[in-house]
């Protein structure tokens, strides 16, 4: 009978564990907005009893890029579709990896456009008519850096201000709610409407494939499908400061680029390629 106890004791107590971790994401696990929007906490640890206390060893910034450009935006176009990241870094190099959540939310406190997931790791879950966007399962950072990408399509002509709110937990992976896991919530950023722009709506069939990845000390882009026309190659760091620009001709509808990066610093990078003003934005990282 002891030992049935023992046994029955331990099953539970790797049951809680597991659940605790929130794995799966805070939203999904335990209906857990920890983002700081309208109604949500700010805190892993007072909001619902995940991770360690606050600190500012883990730091994140939310950035909008526009996906012509590339570059950091302060207003939207209604009905635009732009990437989203959440970067951060941790000054522990063994916090391999991290958990994340992210709203978007009107100056009326209802959500503020909508979100797609563009990798397995992240996904959506929706509280009190909000989107919250967490990670779906531990996702691996490059060292001590993260980054989390997904698309946001703005919201409606007259909508207003959207306003960002993020999280970003840096965990040692080791499937315990510890204190050894260290959150941040990162400064809410936002976003005005811009009422005098047009809605454009862009088509491309390009396929583009990039490796290796990670790469060392060289990349090949490999585009297919596409016709003749001119291509613009941007490369950001983590910070949004660009890195590289090169420009060129596609002469045919199978092409290669190389990309030398023998002298990238270790780290994640965003690749931006551009074809007839459409933006396509790739996330290599660097060993």
């Amino acid at each position: 009978m002891k030992k049935r106890i023992l046994l029955l004791t331990s099953v539970l107590l790797l049951g809680y564990v597991s659940l605790s971790s929130y794995t799966l994401g805070p939203a999904t696990e335990a209906s857990l907005d920890l983002t700081g929007d309208t109604g949500g906490s700010t805190n892993c640890n007072t909001g619902g009893g995940c991770h360690a206390n606050n600190s500012t060893a883990t730091t994140d910034t939310i950035y909008v890029l526009d996906k012509t450009t590339g570059l950091a935006v302060t207003q939207y176009t209604p009905g635009t579709v732009y990437t989203v990241n959440l970067s951060g870094t941790n000054t522990s190099t063994y916090l391999t990896h991290f958990g994340f959540q992210l709203a978007a939310v009107l100056g009326s406190g209802s959500q503020g456009g909508s979100f797609a997931t563009t990798t397995s790791k992240v996904h959506i879950k929706t509280l009190s008519g909000r989107q919250i966007v967490e990670h779906n399962g531990v996702i691996a950072g490059t060292g001590n850096k993260y980054l989390a990408t997904m698309n946001w399509t703005a919201p409606p002509k007259g909508s207003g201000d959207v306003t960002f709110y993020g999280i970003l937990n840096a965990v040692n992976n080791n499937g315990t709610n510890d204190g050894g896991d260290i959150p941040n919530p990162a400064a809410p950023l936002t976003i005005t409407e811009n009422t005098s722009a047009a809605v454009a709506t862009v088509t491309d069939n390009t396929n583009i494939k990039a490796y290796p990845n990670p790469v060392s000390t060289a990349l090949t882009i490999e585009l297919s499908n596409n016709t003749a026309s001119a291509y613009t190659v941007n490369v950001y760091d983590l910070s949004g400061k660009k890195i590289m620009n090169s420009v060129g001709d596609l002469i045919n509808a199978n092409n290669k680029l190389s990309i030398n990066t023998a002298n990238w610093n270790a780290g994640i990078y965003l690749v931006q390629i551009v074809i007839d003003g459409t933006q396509h934005t790739l996330q290599i990282a660097k060993q």
